[in-house]
């Protein structure tokens, strides 16, 4: 689901909105009486806004998404019969270790 929402929904959304655009203008204008044909579609626009917004929404993400670095990390287990994973620990208040000599490991 998170690829989904991530890479296809920002690629395909404005060509959604475009044909669904496309099909009430055409149903407005066939109310009215006007008789419409075929009109181009802007696939090179309709490109360039997915690939823009896919850029917005991945660099959206990399800017706020993610887990600390200062943490421990825990890697991926075998655990109960799944796989558990691999993800970062916050670190423990103690984590900084002093020598016996009171110098910093």
């Amino acid at each position: 689901m998170r690829f989904f929402l991530t890479y296809v929904v920002p690629l395909v959304l404005p060509t959604a909105l475009y044909f669904a655009w496309a099909q009430w203008r055409a149903k407005k204008f066939r109310q009215a009486g006007i008789d419409v044909g075929p009109v181009p579609v802007p696939w090179v626009v309709l490109a360039g806004l997915g690939v823009a917004l896919l850029a917005i929404v991945l660099g959206t993400m990399a800017l706020t998404g993610g887990s600390a670095i200062d943490g421990d990390y825990v890697p991926p287990r075998f655990q109960d019969g799944k796989i558990v994973p691999g993800h970062v620990d916050a670190p423990a208040p103690d984590a900084v270790e002093t020598a016996p000599d009171g110098g910093m490991r």
